[in-house]
């Protein structure tokens, strides 16, 4: 349980600072917050994955090209930003909140999402990179 727990707590955090009475606040007072957190998300997933398959994945992850761990972890990025999106639909549509203010608004939250995901990715290939 404690693998599991170190390596799911980025997008834990993310979302507990997210369901706070003050990121709710900032998110109508503050235009830049919702991409804040988008961006933060993508961080968080990204971050996850790569952490994840570190610790539970088989041996072949360790030695698989990093081009092909790069794009893992771009594309749980990308599926878990388009779930969230249909969260925010849903929401909006059963419970008339209104987290999707507009197409706009929705593509601009997955790209946030997806650059968050991309800087993690060209740190974790500097990371590997570098010489030891």
């Amino acid at each position: 349980m404690k693998k599991f727990f170190s390596t799911v707590w980025p997008p834990l955090v993310v979302f507990a600072i997210d369901r706070t009475p003050i990121a709710q606040q900032l998110y109508t007072s503050t235009e830049w917050f919702d991409d804040v957190m988008h961006f933060s998300g993508g961080v968080a997933i990204a971050t996850m994955t790569i952490l994840c398959a570190h610790q539970f994945a088989a041996p072949w992850w360790r030695h698989a090209p990093l081009t092909h761990r790069s794009i893992i972890a771009i594309s749980t990025t990308a599926c878990a930003a388009v779930v969230w999106e249909w969260y925010e639909f849903l929401s909006d549509q059963l419970l008339l909140t209104q987290h999707q203010l507009s197409l706009n608004d929705t593509m601009f939250d997955q790209l946030y999402a997806l650059v968050g995901a991309l800087v993690v990715v060209c740190i974790y290939t500097l990371i590997k990179k570098s010489p030891r």
